[in-house]
């Protein structure tokens, strides 16, 4: 069975993580992911719609930074600006 990540309309994925198994899944690999290569920054897309991640870490616990979901088509900033702003940390 295949499952796919599709954003309810809102594009809150935090919220979504919690009514949907599928989105959850994605979030949490994603997390292990930066977790595993040791990386700070991760992005989630849809194409249309796309999230970034920021991951912190504060005295002896993890914190994942979600952000506000940036649609393709968004002209401000743009995702290749969001995409580039990530690649010069």
């Amino acid at each position: 069975m295949k499952r796919f990540l599709f954003a309810r309309s809102g594009d809150n994925i935090v919220e979504q993580c919690t009514h949907d198994p599928v989105v959850r899944a994605a979030v949490e690999q994603l997390f292990v992911n930066m977790v595993n290569e040791n990386t700070l920054y991760g992005v989630l897309s849809t194409y249309q719609r796309n999230w970034f991640f920021w991951r912190e870490t504060l005295e002896s616990k993890t914190v994942l930074h979600i952000s506000d979901c940036v649609y393709f088509s968004a002209r401000g900033p743009s995702v290749l600006k969001c995409i580039c702003a990530l690649l010069a940390w």
